[in-house]
């Protein structure tokens, strides 16, 4: 289900390659650059973005699956399929523990700011690219 509920997000990866220029490439060539290289140097910068942003919003659905849970098997057989929104949801909804279904949501959203940052430091870009 995660594929095809994100799967327009992933298709932003078929327009990544156009972003960059062909002067680039052309110059790479007549350098003697060869496809690693262009890829390594030329290609990946510029789909830099892109990747952040899929691996962001993939980690942010990752950590956030309900409707799945919810829909398919309410927390499963013994809670085997519980996740921390499912969780969230159980106790705010049906032990009407408010208190701790906020606090479950305070320690969620924390996570995900955490995961988030880290990511985002992992695939900084250095350089700025220019055309």
């Amino acid at each position: 289900m995660n594929i095809w509920a994100s799967f327009g997000y992933y298709t932003s990866f078929s327009g990544g390659p156009a972003n960059g220029p062909d002067s680039l490439y052309e110059v790479a060539s007549l350098d003697g650059a060869t496809e690693w290289q262009k890829f390594r140097y030329i290609t990946y910068p510029h789909l830099k973005p892109i990747i952040l942003l899929a691996i962001l919003i993939n980690t942010v659905f990752s950590l956030q699956v309900f409707p799945e849970i919810f829909t398919m098997t309410m927390g499963g057989p013994l809670g085997s399929t519980t996740t921390a929104v499912y969780y969230l949801y159980d106790l705010a909804f049906h032990n009407f523990e408010l208190g701790k279904a906020s606090s479950v949501a305070y320690i969620l959203s924390t996570i995900i700011i955490i995961f988030s940052l880290f990511q985002m430091r992992l695939l900084k870009s250095d350089e700025t690219l220019e055309e």
